[in-house]
């Protein structure tokens, strides 16, 4: 059968903003702002921003930006097939089934995903060991093979949805990511390091900074183990504050961690921080370490970037293309974070080159969506899918 061409605007799942696993958090950001972004740049081009009617419709500014656009409606199959291409922003919510994430009145349209990362595969032996979730995750991963287009947000995801994926290069774009505009320097160090300690009592002026998860690709022990190889006069003078969200359980084990190593004194583990705090925190640090062993963009670093920081983190993955080459490390030796984080401090040189990479301006939305509006126009203009794939659900 021949599909029949479509001719209206596109359409955009959204739901990553109510996803359990992805609301409030990266890829529940990057949905809501790139949406938002797009709207905004060229909202001819947006026929709605379609909700799942299965899941809870939450609060939240991600949320509220949304409904901002007046483009914020759950899906009408009647009048939705005649948009002229449907993207799918998050492909991989595997607790949804595959109707609800490419409903079937999509599926003759050309299809646009976009890929944050394949962590999963590239980390298999840690993501993927359980049979059950290996099958959805890699089920899954036909549907970004089916895209007539996927936007990558880094070179390094672009690079393994070819690799891995098998993905033509020529329908692999990367669109990047954007920063949030709060993440900005401070004109006041020292009214940003007060504003730091409201949201954190405990905190010492000329802290270092980290952030991550109890993931342990995060390489938070990493961090602990670099930080007790520093010189004793460096960690006398900058504490070591570890911003996460964290179990009881995962504190202690940390807790534990920085007590054998004899740091337990110079380490504070604050737990969540809510944007403000973390604004400020990234505004007054003396240096922020991002030690993560794989990432698809690197959100933080550009955060920390964006407000100022000096930064020291990771060489591997999409890392590398946002952190400043004379802070770049091997995230799996600690001894090579310790020198990074012993350069950025001590040597004039180094620390010269990271505030130099600090005060370059921020990868915008703006920049996200200009990359992303050719390949939306040009496949409304094709007018018909590539092909049509049989999906393995």
């Amino acid at each position: 059968m021949t599909p029949s061409a479509p001719a209206g605007p596109v359409l955009l799942d959204v739901q990553a903003v109510q996803s359990p696993d992805h609301r409030g958090r990266g890829i529940g950001r990057w949905v809501a702002e790139f949406a938002r972004a797009l709207c905004s740049a060229a909202p001819e081009l947006v026929g709605g921003l379609l909700l799942n009617p299965a899941l809870p419709v939450p609060g939240g500014a991600d949320l509220e930006s949304l409904r901002a656009t007046g483009k914020l409606r759950f899906p009408s199959p009647g009048t939705d097939r005649g948009a002229g291409a449907y993207h799918v922003l998050s492909p991989f919510e595997l607790h949804q089934d595959l109707d609800a994430v490419w409903p079937g009145f999509a599926r003759r349209m050309p299809l646009v995903v976009t890929l944050y990362d394949l962590i999963p595969e590239v980390l298999a032996d840690r993501y993927l060991a359980d049979p059950g979730y290996r099958r959805r995750y890699r089920a899954r991963q036909e549907l970004v093979r089916a895209a007539d287009a996927v936007l990558a947000i880094s070179e390094a995801t672009r690079r393994d949805g070819i690799e891995r994926l098998g993905l033509e290069p020529g329908r692999v774009a990367t669109v990047g990511c954007g920063i949030g505009p709060a993440f900005v320097p401070t004109a006041s160090r020292d009214g940003a390091f007060e504003g730091a300690r409201h949201g954190v009592p405990a905190l010492q002026p000329g802290f270092l900074l980290g952030v991550g998860g109890e993931d342990g690709r995060k390489n938070l022990e990493g961090l602990l183990a670099a930080y007790a190889r520093l010189p004793r006069e460096l960690r006398d003078g900058h504490q070591l504050v570890i911003a996460c969200q964290m179990t009881d359980g995962y504190r202690d084990h940390l807790a534990r961690r920085a007590a054998a190593a004899g740091i337990a004194s110079r380490v504070l583990l604050t737990g969540y921080v809510d944007d403000a705090t973390l604004i400020a925190l990234y505004q007054s640090t003396a240096l922020f370490v991002f030690p993560s062993l794989y990432e698809g963009f690197g959100l933080p670093v550009a955060e920390a970037m964006a407000c100022g920081a000096p930064v020291v983190a990771s060489s591997t993955s999409a890392l590398g293309e946002v952190a400043p080459a004379a802070g770049q490390f091997d995230p799996a030796d600690p001894a090579a974070i310790a020198s990074a984080i012993e350069r950025a401090l001590a040597d004039p040189v180094t620390a010269a080159a990271l505030a130099a990479a600090a005060s370059t301006p921020p990868p915008t939305w703006e920049q996200a969506v200009a990359r992303a509006v050719p390949v939306y126009e040009h496949l409304v203009a094709a007018g018909s899918r590539r092909h049509l794939v049989q999906l393995l659900t």
